[in-house]
């Protein structure tokens, strides 16, 4: 068994503590609470998106790992982000509501599209364009300046752009023998950090009604983004 194995084979069981406190973390939310369900699914999103990365590295596909591993990063700050306050918590709710909006705002502008009631045929699209148009949907917020909005900057300057290259196309010499193997093994090893502070994240918003401080989040991540002194005071 290869180092990758053995490290995927001992996240399973990990994924299988967090699916069943997981269950006990939906017990504590309303079906209207917005924000609780929100940060509900950012669990189940790093819990697949785990699961995909541990399928992929066993079959030694590094590429597909890499774009993966940088999805956990975006997952680890939007969700460290949004927890860190409600009127954050609430704006990383409605995200993706506001993301479709956008979409369909665009494909409207450019007949791309066409809107039409499935009852009557008639044809809708100059009402839903104007009914887009009337509401604030405001700009879209990238990964980069959420992270420097709540102290992960720095994290994200290190890691993002890098992370990023396989997604764009470009190589980052992953292909065959043991740098591939070194290559999967550090992703993995990343992506179990990302899930294990994922979890916490939200259990803590969740059960205590806390945000999670950078000390506790590089306790997962250990990455340096506290410096010793601070980390032995607890500061965040």
């Amino acid at each position: 068994m290869t180092e990758v194995e053995r490290l995927t084979e001992a996240i399973r069981p990990e994924l299988y503590t967090i699916r069943h406190d997981l269950r006990d973390l939906r017990s504590l939310v309303e079906a209207d609470d917005k924000i609780g369900n929100f940060l509900i699914e950012r669990i189940e999103l790093a819990m697949e998106t785990t699961l995909g990365c541990i399928v992929l590295a066993r079959g030694d596909l590094a590429y597909p790992v890499a774009t993966l591993a940088r999805n956990m990063l975006e997952l680890t700050i939007g969700t460290f982000w949004a927890a860190s306050s409600p009127e954050r918590a609430a704006e990383a709710s409605g995200a993706s509501v506001a993301e479709l909006m956008r979409i369909m705002k665009t494909l409207l502008a450019k007949g791309h599209a066409k809107i039409v009631n499935k009852r009557t045929g008639e044809d809708k699209t100059g009402f839903m364009r104007e009914a887009i148009e009337k509401r604030n949907i405001g700009r879209r917020r990238q990964i980069a300046e959420l992270a420097r909005e709540c102290g992960l900057g720095h994290f994200y300057d290190r890691f993002y752009p890098m992370q990023s290259m396989p997604s764009h196309g470009h190589s980052m010499g992953l292909s065959g023998g043991r740098g591939e193997q070194e290559g999967l093994y550090a992703m993995m090893v990343a992506v179990r950090a990302h899930l294990k502070a994922i979890h916490f994240i939200v259990a803590k918003q969740i059960r205590q009604k806390q945000p999670t401080t950078i000390a506790e989040l590089d306790g997962f991540l250990m990455v340096g983004l506290v410096r010793p002194a601070d980390r032995t005071s607890g500061a965040a």
